[in-house]
């Protein structure tokens, strides 16, 4: 099959977030069973990797990478449907799908392309996370065009987790499938000794070393959680830990800046890292804490159990379906709560769980055949 995956953000080897990971895994996925992939993204550079070709349309011009304010700012704010015609209208005349069997489609900016192709579009959003940066109209205007789209019979939409995808069938119907988002363990391979990053980041050897791998976006991913709940501990306790924030970008620097004044202000032993790949961090941590006010799925909290890390999450839906079967450790969603499991790691350890089902579960073989089984 000829595949194409269509996103709106540019996608490099150092891509920090989920939707570009997930791009990527989705893509070798489907390149390791035969099928012939391309990856679209509206802006940066194009490049090859893998087999797989990374196409930028180039929208704003000399490689100039995309956010969401730059594509507002261009076509307006998505509100109402003379925005989304006029958008695919724009992209459309970009890209030519005739050759593709199946377009896999990661934004719902893309509702109104394509309508003639077989189309999914993954949902990496629930209405809390939308709602970061959007508004209550945007939102309402989006599902009015989702729940049109889902009339056509060539469109389909995929939810990673088993909640969202019961609540988004509530107002999609039947053309919502549930499909979990895989683990690429050569990604997270890390051929480096724990000692020789240890030194090339300035960690400690001694510590316990706590690691924030999400994005330091303060109102969803909550990093500053962390901070808070050890500085309620005694300080025979909290000078144990080290805390390791990455997940750093341009648009998180001033947030950068916020809990490096926090961790002064509370004293707790913070390093802010960026890693030449994550799995440098993951080698080295001995705790994957991941504090989310809410998350579609959570790649950073399955790589934590993948790893067989001690992991730390939210009590929100998504993170209780990974509770379930592994050894996850739910926390209340409060700062106390937070500080409580801090304070008696060691009680936390030893929940046992059929590690091999959860890893297959999870594989990037199951992957890709269930997309292209949709």
């Amino acid at each position: 099959m000829n595949i194409a995956l269509i996103t709106p953000w540019y996608i490099d080897k150092n891509s920090i977030g989920g939707t570009e990971r997930f791009t990527e895994d989705l893509a070798i996925s489907l390149k390791e069973l035969g099928n012939n992939v391309d990856i679209y993204m509206l802006s940066g550079k194009s490049y090859k990797r893998k087999g797989i070709n990374y196409i930028s349309l180039d929208l704003f011009g000399k490689n100039t990478i995309a956010d969401e304010y730059m594509i507002n700012k261009e076509f307006g704010v998505f509100d109402n449907t003379k925005t989304y015609e006029a958008f695919a209208k724009r992209i459309e005349g970009l890209v030519d799908v005739s050759k593709y069997d199946l377009l896999q489609l990661n934004s719902n900016l893309f509702l109104s392309l394509w309508r003639n192709k077989k189309r999914i579009f993954t949902l990496h959003s629930n209405k809390a996370e939308f709602m970061v940066l959007g508004t209550e109209k945007e939102y309402n205007c989006m599902l009015d065009v989702m729940k049109e789209e889902a009339k056509n019979n060539n469109t389909f939409y995929i939810c990673p987790s088993e909640y969202y995808s019961k609540e988004w069938k509530k107002i999609l119907g039947d053309s919502v499938k549930c499909i979990p988002h895989a683990i690429n363990s050569k990604r997270l391979k890390c051929n480096k000794s724990k000692k020789e990053i240890l030194e090339k980041y300035n960690l400690s050897k001694d510590k316990i070393k706590i690691l924030l791998p999400s994005r330091l976006e303060m109102i969803q991913k909550r990093p500053y959680l962390v901070l808070e709940a050890l500085n309620l501990l005694d300080e025979k306790i909290k000078n144990k830990y080290q805390v390791i924030f990455t997940g750093i970008d341009l648009q998180y620097r001033d947030n950068e800046k916020e809990l490096k004044k926090l961790s002064e202000e509370y004293k707790i032993d913070s390093k802010f890292i960026i890693f030449d790949s994550i799995n440098e961090g993951y080698k080295v941590t001995d705790i994957v804490c991941v504090p989310s006010s809410s998350e579609s799925f959570g790649y950073s909290a399955l790589e934590g159990l993948y790893l067989k890390k001690t992991t730390i999450l939210s009590d929100i839906p998504t993170y209780n379906e990974f509770a379930k079967e592994s050894n996850a450790i739910i926390f209340g969603n409060t700062k106390e709560d937070l500080a409580k499991v801090f304070e008696n790691i060691d009680k936390y350890k030893n929940k046992k769980y059929d590690y091999e089902v959860f890893a297959d579960k999870y594989s990037m073989n199951t992957f890709g055949k269930s997309y292209i089984g949709v």
